[in-house]
């Protein structure tokens, strides 16, 4: 997984996110797992509450883990992910919404919070959650972060969530997590698995990213996610964008936006006016 993050109050250390049973994920486990002589360890995010239907599918089954099921999904992964006894850095309830239901959130999150307090993992967050989800599960913990969908083809999050919204819908995920001082996590900022399988690409869905890559001698992706992070400061988001990366070069690629600035108006003519 490659990574991008606007600063933080404190340093953010390397991100790995990974399912702790995929053999998909074995890289990750490698890195977070040895990193002794690394200047700075990883820290370790995991998430339960969804299935992946097989290590070679990139879906997963809408379904809801059973808050007794939570608890032994984190015992779990602390155990693959930390075999020295150190706590997962971050858990996460993957299928949020999954957990409309009254009391379904509330529960689930009860035994992640028996887990922090029994030294298992020291941060809780929700992935794909609504406004109101996140109201929810803020009555009953403290939340680290919030994973949802963000990028040039997805603008929920960006947009003002109005006052007829419905229930289901994700707008405002990033002024909500402002106010809440919550870091929002944006899953397929450069467009997901359609733009991996080639079907759709940043660059074409905003031609301006190919004179400003030439403009800055850095690649239209890596732009794209410079302007993302530009529009969250402006929007006063604390945002880590994890773009997937299936090579070196994508992982390289990545890491040469931190060396990337944009002015406000570059900012405007990649993202448009700030919704």
């Amino acid at each position: 997984m490659r990574s991008a993050a606007t600063k933080a109050r404190t340093p953010l250390s390397p991100f790995v996110d990974c399912h702790p049973f995929s053999a998909l994920h074995a890289l990750e486990r490698e890195l977070a797992l040895g990193s002794a002589g690394m200047a700075r360890a990883p820290v370790v995010s995991t998430k339960s509450g969804m299935k992946r239907m097989n290590d070679e599918s990139s879906g997963w089954r809408p379904r809801s883990t059973p808050a007794g099921a939570v608890r032994k999904s984190i015992e779990e992964a602390q155990k693959a992910l930390c075999p020295t006894g150190t706590p997962l850095f971050l858990w996460s309830l993957h299928n949020a919404d999954g957990y409309a239901a009254p009391g379904a959130l509330e529960d689930a999150l009860a035994e992640a919070v028996t887990c922090v307090k029994e030294g298992l993992l020291l941060h809780i967050g929700l992935c794909n959650a609504t406004g109101l989800l996140v109201e929810r599960a803020l009555s009953v913990t403290p939340l680290l972060c919030v994973q949802n969908e963000w990028s040039l083809f997805c603008r929920e999050a960006e947009q003002q969530r109005p006052p007829t919204a419905a229930a289901s819908s994700k707008k405002g995920m990033l002024r909500i997590c402002a106010q809440r001082d919550i870091v929002f996590v944006a899953h397929s900022p450069l467009g997901g698995l359609k733009a991996r399988r080639g079907e759709r690409s940043v660059a074409t869905k905003q031609p301006v990213l190919g004179g400003l890559a030439g403009k800055h001698g850095a690649s239209p992706q890596a732009v794209c996610l410079v302007a993302m992070l530009g529009r969250a400061a402006q929007l006063g988001a604390r945002v880590l964008l994890i773009p997937g990366a299936r090579t070196a070069a994508h992982t390289a690629d990545s890491c040469s936006a931190a060396a990337l600035r944009l002015s406000d108006a570059e900012i405007a003519a990649v993202m448009g006016p700030v919704l």
